[in-house]
């Protein structure tokens, strides 16, 4: 646009030139025609930037890491004559890369009918993309002129993990059998007279035998009592949803994380196995964690964790679950610390910890008379300069 501007005003000068060398008609009329041009052009592009909109819509509102998507341009100009030149400028940020940028479409010219434009992306990392403030500017013939025309349109897009990072599924700690396991319902009451869950006066249709005689004799009315519920044998699912780093490498670790996670629970809901998924603080399992045992499920739970924000990187101990009740864990994790390791290591001594290691450096460093049983998963570092890609 700038080249063009200087062209022009060389041109203008010529003219000027040519009409004060050789005065006459004909020069005359050449300055005249080079001022009358700009004008002209900038009332005909004024006239297009109020003759048109822009909206704009995702095909989708889900979808899989690299997995192609696109989104449609709906462009609508009440002007007959066609617009030279237009570009497009979309405004984005995703909620784990932090990345916050703008792309730039460029667009061939168009008349009074309306258009759909189908641009294609693809995500290389999971998380929330973030869409708006786009803008469409327009030039005139000569690109002496542009106008911006704004967009109020805004939509959020979840890219999913990937399910298919863990090509064999890793043997699964065994479940604790001892007396010490045996784990109890901190929300419902039910028939285990080994605790009390709670007590209460009685009502009509509580058995007698329930009947607390201790309580019933210090007090004018009848206490019962209400047994615990027992819980089954629990597979908790742990993915540790913090931030590796700033930049956009630490970012595609998270997303291995992930997707490993991801598809780790993908292959216990194709062997059938129930269990509970879990990405955030938590005290117990029942209140805390999605049980996932259909695929609909591990969707729900997936776009439920990628709707949030990621933990800071230098959050201490995210895991709080020094009350959890559950036998079996497995924890997927980019960063294991010496933190998390005492953390696991303490937690071992009430369930099984199975620890998924993801890093892309062989051998990986595991840590040493550990506890627990650590298993890497070795990801190739396949970041790029840009997280959205279009094309």
């Amino acid at each position: 646009m700038t080249v063009s501007r200087i062209v022009y005003f060389m041109l203008l000068i010529g003219a000027c030139a040519f009409w004060v060398m050789y005065r006459g008609a004909l020069s005359l009329q050449l300055v005249m025609a080079a001022l009358a041009v700009p004008v002209v052009l900038f009332l005909l592009l004024l006239w297009q930037k109020h003759t048109l909109s822009l909206r704009i819509e995702p095909t989708a509102h889900a979808v899989t890491a690299n997995a192609q998507f696109q989104i449609l341009l709906h462009i609508t100009s009440r002007c007959p004559i066609p617009i030279h030149y237009v570009t497009v400028a979309l405004q984005y940020s995703h909620s784990i890369t932090g990345e916050d940028d703008t792309l730039f479409i460029h667009l061939p010219g168009m008349g009074r009918a309306p258009q759909i434009i189908q641009l294609p992306f693809s995500v290389s990392c999971c998380g929330k993309i973030s869409v708006g403030g786009a803008k469409i500017k327009i030039f005139d013939p000569l690109s002496l002129f542009s106008f911006s025309v704004p967009c109020k349109d805004a939509f959020s897009l979840l890219i999913l993990p990937q399910t298919n990072a863990l090509p064999t599924l890793p043997s699964l700690p065994d479940t604790v059998i001892s007396e010490q396991s045996k784990q109890l319902s901190q929300h419902r009451r039910g028939d285990d007279p080994s605790e009390i869950f709670a007590v209460d006066t009685y009502s009509q249709g509580d058995a007698l035998s329930h009947v607390h005689w201790k309580l019933t004799a210090k007090s004018d009315e009848m206490i019962i009592k209400h047994f615990s519920q027992p819980l089954p044998d629990q597979l908790v699912l742990f993915a540790d949803y913090r931030r590796c780093g700033d930049d956009l490498a630490s970012a595609m670790r998270l997303h291995h994380v992930l997707s490993v996670c991801a598809s780790l629970s993908q292959k216990l809901v194709n062997e059938e196995t129930p269990h509970y998924l879990c990405w955030q603080p938590m005290d117990t399992v029942e209140s805390d964690a999605f049980l996932v045992d259909t695929p609909e499920q591990l969707t729900l739970s997936l776009h439920e964790m990628l709707s949030s924000v990621p933990f800071p990187q230098n959050t201490a101990a995210v895991l709080t679950l020094e009350q959890l009740c559950a036998t079996r864990l497995i924890y997927c994790t980019a960063m294991l610390d010496e933190q998390t390791v005492l953390f696991l290591s303490a937690l071992a001594t009430r369930c099984q910890i199975l620890v998924l290691y993801i890093c892309n450096a062989q051998p990986a460093h595991l840590p040493q008379d550990a506890d627990f049983l650590c298993y890497p998963v070795i990801c190739a570092d396949h970041a790029k300069t840009e997280v959205m890609q279009h094309g």
